[in-house]
């Protein structure tokens, strides 16, 4: 499995970076994010796959639902760790 780009260490088991989670507007605050990344880690976890991630900078704009913090800390909820640069081994 190759390297994901963003920078994580070659000490962790078979990568997967998500790039990407959005939920449509009309569709938010309804548990819709969580339930898709809940999926995608019982799936990691089943696969012994260990989920990578950047989380993502919120800028000054309408298009971003969550302040980075907010992001950061849903990650954390979800048994992520690390910084900015995230991950999530299988359990």
């Amino acid at each position: 499995m190759a390297e994901p780009s963003s920078g994580f260490s070659r000490d962790l088991p078979n990568m997967v970076e998500l790039s990407y989670i959005e939920t449509p507007e009309d569709m938010r605050e309804q548990g819709w994010g969580s339930k898709a990344l809940k999926v995608l880690t019982m799936l990691a976890d089943q696969m012994g796959v260990t989920l990578v991630l950047t989380s993502a900078e919120s800028a000054d704009d309408d298009d971003w639902s969550m302040s980075s913090a907010d992001l950061a800390d849903w990650y954390e909820r979800n048994g992520f760790e690390g910084d900015r640069k995230m991950f999530r081994r299988p359990r």
